[in-house]
């Protein structure tokens, strides 16, 4: 189901708090719906929260994909170090692993992350000895004004109250601190998922369903250009540029092998070629890429 049509929502709008929604994506992905007053689109119903883990150690196949989304990223966590200048204090929010920290950390910067998942927090404080507290930000309680930069790669879709987070960020980040904010792009994710029921339709979708990250992925949020500098605009961030973001060199989830990953790669390349020339053309109102990346700071 794509489209549209208008529908009840489960939950209000986790952006403006408005309960009217138009049915965006339904069966068999995740039913995503899409706020009829400030157009974020959304997850409704929000899934159950999965079970604790057994134990705070990870298996071995976790470390692995962990290790080979690290090293796939690194160039993007070394390109913003580099872009936010001369090192200060940087909290990382949702920062998993860790990896980001110690990459940071080995720039001279006093880094800081905090996740939900205790079981990365285990790991980044116990195998790269990272500071990383488990917890929400919230939780944490950090004085205000305590941090030079916020860092969120990743993590804005996966949050069901985006609004109050960035609230949070706002009060802890420096008044000429900055932030930055990596995420998913709808007009990618609607555009693959459109392409990809097209190919079903055509009973040529076999190898989307057994590998659909190469397509489309709806988590809890996703963000257009516009919605990503409304939410900073609300939580008194005021967004500098809103761009698309690089992607990530080859397959860092998939495992497609050599081969593989070469092709995967050069896609990518090609797509993110043409995004730019689209962005150029439209001087950046036309942002098609997989992934969006801002940067704001506290709102004078």
């Amino acid at each position: 189901m794509i489209g549209d049509r208008r529908t009840d929502a489960v939950r209000e709008c986790p952006m403006c708090g408005a309960a009217g929604a138009s049915s965006l994506v339904g069966a068999p992905s995740p039913r995503m719906v899409r706020c009829r007053a400030c157009r974020l689109a959304y997850r409704d119903p929000l899934p159950a929260p999965g079970p604790p883990p057994d134990s705070l150690e990870p298996d071995h196949e976790t470390i692995r994909l962990e290790e080979r989304v690290a090293d796939r990223r690194s160039h993007e966590f070394r390109r913003l170090l580099a872009r936010a200048g001369r090192p200060g204090r940087v909290l990382d929010v949702g920062t998993g692993f860790g990896y980001f920290l110690r990459l940071a950390g080995e720039a001279g910067w006093d880094a800081v992350g905090v996740d939900v998942d205790e079981q990365a927090v285990h790991y980044a404080r116990t195998r790269l000895g990272v500071n990383a507290l488990a917890s929400d930000l919230h939780g944490c309680r950090f004085p205000d004004a305590s941090f030079d930069l916020v860092t969120l790669w990743n993590v804005l879709e996966f949050v069901a109250t985006p609004l109050q987070l960035l609230e949070e960020v706002r009060r802890v980040v420096k008044p000429r601190g900055g932030v930055f904010i990596r995420t998913q792009n709808l007009a990618w994710q609607l555009a693959s998922f459109r392409a990809a029921a097209g190919l079903k339709r055509l009973g040529l979708g076999a190898p989307l369903e057994r590998t659909p990250r190469l397509t489309f992925i709806f988590n809890t949020n996703c963000f257009s250009r516009t919605t990503l500098a409304l939410v900073l605009e609300r939580t008194g961030l005021e967004p500098l540029s809103i761009r698309n973001s690089p992607p990530v060199p080859g397959d860092p989830y998939l495992g497609l092998g050599t081969p593989g990953e070469l092709v995967f790669g050069l896609v990518k390349r090609v797509i993110f070629g043409a995004a730019l020339a689209i962005a150029f053309a439209s001087v950046h109102r036309w942002l098609v890429g997989p992934s969006l990346e801002a940067w704001g700071r506290p709102a004078p």
